[in-house]
């Protein structure tokens, strides 16, 4: 495998990628825009060019519907004005991040300035705190405000706007400040603004492939395409890694026993859009895992993250997570210690548990059951802002994680009964440095143990799936470590808690956070929303929890579970709300006990 990756590593085309990425960064890559199918079309123009088969870029109309998953709003930014106190404030496209995504098109006037979303608003342009965000939007929408102003600049980087989204089909418009424009703009009673927009583009697609011997079977790379400008690293860096990959494994010799099948789309539902049109439909075929790159170029030095891969959840039978750490690990060194005897990087590097920020949360729902890693870089302090600027990209850093990504899939891709004893010690060590490092952690039990035990057997049957060969040895020897840690460490089992019947799954579709707060009601479901909105872990323990679902267990089992998957100790009371809120949206239902 080393050799692999030095072979991939050799054939990267950086300095063109590099390229791609800045061309990539100038334009506004909202997700239904005339910009995105620009890229679009650039994409497949690459991929054209490296000889990839089956290259299409579709376009879907909008507004559109999958499953759950609502389709974007066609909407492309023309130009915006902010003006106050006979000057201007911020001028799209002059101004990187300051119109936020949705807004409502509007004539050239003066509009009446309301500090707060509280008291009387209607038509006027309303100051609201990041505090309010995003629930004040619906409020002061329905109070009759024709848009709103707020402050995205953070305490480290006054000078920096984050992006700002407004829903689809909003009748608002709204603009990204900094702190010193806001103050610039309170010292006035009202602002004059200008905005034009246009509709009418799709939503692309963009796929191409490397055949395989199989053509029933593939391995998905993907990259979301979107973003406003310039999201250099989120997700411009993804998009030029995946385009420079499909070159180097064009350039590998002979052909894989399983295609490689790249995808390019909007994040979330440019995936959803084509699961449900061209996966379920049997017009591609079933991917038997997927590695997606988002936010792989990241300077370490100066945005402030490990490159990090992103396992599967647990539930998933498949060698991916363990060749995926094992890659991770074999990545070229660039030193030595001070004596020579080991290899010494200067970049840190990490796996962490699943949590479903991207793309690859789609494949995760048992409804698809598609193992997928997610490689890419946390935290990011210019993440989402308009300082994610192309001098932030550490062009080592791209080709690492092009390489790593490229090892994953072209191992996968190739995997057979040679390669069986290997992967089978790859699978063992990943699950054994799993357990010694969990009978470490804080409140470790024998069911955390036992719990990722389990997972090494579900990995295990993956790999015999994927290669045709048998582990008996290997399944004895996990067993056989998980009862002497349990022994060593004196750990015992944790009862469950109680617990209700079985929560049996109702979603269609895959899992969609979103959809299910679109569709939940009552009090524990507005707990729910102020807690995601409060605290990112939030995000995780939901998927956790949701994934965690097998249409046989109760409350207190699927806690557990989700809290052994996710590594995050998940608060019961918050887990009965999510609970709560899933049923009262129809989305699960609960059998007698």
């Amino acid at each position: 495998m080393n050799a692999l990756l030095d072979t991939l590593f050799a054939a990267f085309p950086l300095a063109e990628s590099l390229k791609h990425l800045a061309r990539l960064a100038a334009w506004d890559r909202f997700q239904a825009s005339h910009d995105i199918v620009e890229a679009a079309h650039f994409v497949g123009e690459v991929l054209d060019g490296r000889g990839l088969s089956d290259v299409s870029v579709h376009h879907i109309a909008c507004p559109a519907r999958w499953w759950t998953f609502d389709g974007p709003q066609s909407w492309t930014p023309v130009s915006a004005l902010l003006r106050t106190g006979g000057q201007n404030i911020v001028r799209y496209p002059d101004d990187a991040l300051c119109l936020a995504t949705n807004s409502a098109a509007t004539q050239r006037g003066f509009v009446a300035l309301h500090p707060g979303c509280r008291g009387d608003v209607r038509d006027k342009v309303v100051v609201l705190e990041q505090s309010d965000f995003p629930g004040g939007i619906t409020a002061v929408e329905r109070s009759g405000a024709v848009g709103i102003l707020m402050d995205t600049s953070a305490a480290d980087q006054p000078e920096a706007r984050a992006r700002l989204e407004l829903p689809n089909g909003t009748g608002l418009f709204g603009f990204s400040l900094t702190s010193a424009e806001l103050a610039l703009v309170r010292r006035f009673n009202a602002v004059e603004v200008e905005i034009e927009t246009a509709t009418g583009a799709p939503m692309p697609l963009v796929e191409a492939r490397l055949p395989g011997f199989d053509d029933a079977a593939e391995i998905l790379v993907q990259a979301h395409l979107c973003h406003p400008r310039p999201g250099a690293n989120d997700n411009c860096s993804g998009v030029a890694a995946a385009l420079g990959l499909a070159a180097a494994l064009r350039s590998l010799p002979g052909q894989p026993r399983r295609g490689v099948r790249f995808l390019f789309a909007p994040e979330f539902v440019g995936t959803a859009a084509f699961l449900h049109d061209f996966v379920q439909t049997g017009r591609r075929p079933r991917p038997i895992a997927a590695v997606n790159l988002d936010m792989v170029g990241e300077d370490q030095s100066r945005c402030g993250g490990p490159l990090t891969v992103e396992l599967p959840p647990d539930h998933m039978a498949s060698p991916l997570g363990a060749i995926s750490e094992h890659m991770l690990m074999a990545l070229p060194h660039v030193g030595r210690t001070y004596s020579g005897s080991l290899p010494a990087r200067n970049w840190n590097a990490i796996t962490t548990p699943f949590a479903g920020a991207s793309d690859h949360a789609i494949f995760a729902d048992r409804s698809v059951a598609i193992p997928a890693i997610m490689i890419g870089h946390w935290p990011d302090r210019f993440n989402h802002t308009s300082f994610d600027t192309i001098d932030k990209v550490d062009a080592e850093e791209l080709r690492r994680a092009a390489i790593l990504a490229g090892g994953c899939a072209w191992t996968m891709a190739t995997a057979d009964q040679s390669v069986h004893r290997e992967l089978e010690k790859i699978t063992v060590h990943h699950v054994i440095g799993r357990l010694l490092a969990a009978a470490r952690s804080p409140g470790a039990d024998r069911m955390l143990l036992d719990h990722i035990a389990t997972t090494g057997y579900r990995q295990l049957d993956g790999l015999e799936s994927l290669t045709g060969g048998r582990s008996s040895l290997a399944r004895r020897t996990i067993a056989a470590q998980t009862d002497l840690l349990c022994q060593l460490h004196d750990l015992s089992a944790a009862p469950d808690g109680t617990s209700r019947g079985a929560i049996v799954r109702t979603w269609p579709g895959p899992f969609n956070l979103r959809g299910l707060l679109r569709d939940a009601t009552g009090a524990q479901a507005h707990r729910v929303r102020r807690r995601i909105a409060s605290d990112r872990s939030a995000y995780a323990c939901v998927l956790a929890l949701a994934h965690a679902i097998d249409d046989s267990s109760g409350r207190g089992t699927v806690l557990r579970r989700a809290a052994c998957s996710s590594m995050l100790s998940i608060d019961a009371d918050f887990a009965e709300a999510v609970f709560d809120a899933m049923a009262a949206a129809g989305w699960t239902r609960e059998l007698a006990a």
